[in-house]
């Protein structure tokens, strides 16, 4: 793996929907370290970055990753101190409960009944997330709002743990786009592209669908951290994808049908390469390509992804070697698809 420190980096830092800033400066001192790159700023936060290359293709691609996390939002504190929360982003409460996170840098618990006070139907379900909530250890209401308002974001504890074989921490998904990207523009790439981290991906890529009219591309590639199902004997499309299987190719989505030419394309390059490669089996979510390939007269899309377990929880993880993969594959894919006949 090229750089496993920035990866650290952006998964540590903190970026949920709205507020990814942090994750921006990370990125954004990265890109002032390459040369041939022009960048700005939306109005939303996203970072659009134009790489230039030896030479201006007819068609313009567009590669982008989203620099949010899944998190909560306080919308309510009650009369004993405690912080109840709504999601921001597909979040299963079953991954909530003894979880440690952080609200304005003060730490808390999401806590809901001992299990030594449940009934025997309840120890049977998952705690509904509207019986959950964050202490922060206040003693009553007017404790608590000392430290914390209404509207404020939490997020979970960061962590970053690695050996030879796999990473585990906190906003895989999709800070491996992220990562990937900035290594993607260290390359001497051959066309000038248009490199995007875009904003509230996890609340339904508000910032691509802002972003992508201004860049207006022939040609899209939405580089995440996907959903990894092979756990408890999963494998095939009921896993959607495998760790250790490489990267993963969108056959469609919630939001988008790939382009099957370059799905195509992607499998022959792989094998060209001698890249591991799979498809990703299920049609389930979405990606920032919902609205990149629906600019003006229509990008072509693709969706190329590392799989990852656990992804909208408080850890996630991914197998190096398919980072690795997708390391060596994006330059590639990048610059062919470019020059692919239709």
């Amino acid at each position: 793996m090229k750089n496993i420190e920035l990866l650290k980096k952006l998964t540590t830092a903190i970026g949920v929907s709205g507020s990814e800033e942090k994750v921006r400066d990370i990125i954004l001192d990265e890109v002032k370290k390459i040369e041939n790159t022009e960048y700005k700023i939306t109005n939303l936060g996203d970072l659009i970055v134009n790489k230039k290359g030896e030479m201006t293709p007819k068609k313009k691609l567009m590669l982008a990753a989203h620099m949010d996390e899944v998190g909560l939002m306080v919308n309510n504190i009650d009369d004993e101190g405690y912080l109840h929360f709504i999601t921001i982003g597909g979040i299963n409460s079953e991954v909530l409960l003894a979880k440690r996170v952080f609200v304005n840098g003060f730490p808390g618990v999401i806590g809901g009944k001992p299990v030594h006070l449940m009934s025997s139907e309840e120890k049977e379900k998952a705690v509904p997330t509207d019986e959950l909530t964050v202490d922060i250890g206040a003693i009553n209401k007017e404790d608590a709002e000392k430290y914390v308002s209404i509207g404020d974001v939490i997020h979970f504890e960061p962590f970053f743990e690695a050996d030879e074989k796999k990473i585990t921490a906190k906003s895989l998904d999709d800070r491996i786009g992220c990562y990937l990207l900035i290594e993607t523009m260290r390359e001497k790439l051959p066309f000038d592209m248009t490199i995007v981290f875009t904003t509230r991906e996890e609340i339904g890529s508000i910032g691509a669908a802002a972003v992508s009219p201004l860049v207006d591309p022939d040609l899209c590639i939405s580089v995440e951290g996907t959903v990894a199902g092979d756990v408890n004997g999963k494998e095939g499309a009921e896993a959607c994808t495998t760790l250790g299987k490489g990267i993963a190719v969108s056959l469609k989505d919630r939001g988008t049908l790939y382009d099957p030419k370059l799905i195509k394309l992607a499998f022959k390059l792989s094998k060209e390469n001698d890249i591991k490669c799979q498809p990703r089996a299920l049609s389930a979510g979405s990606t920032d390509a919902t609205y990149m390939h629906k600019t003006k007269n229509g990008a072509r899309a693709m969706g190329i992804s590392v799989p990852t377990r656990y992804i909208h929880s408080p850890v996630s993880m991914e197998f190096i070697e398919d980072i690795e993969a997708a390391e060596k594959f994006l330059p590639i894919l990048a610059c062919e698809i470019i020059t692919a006949d239709d």
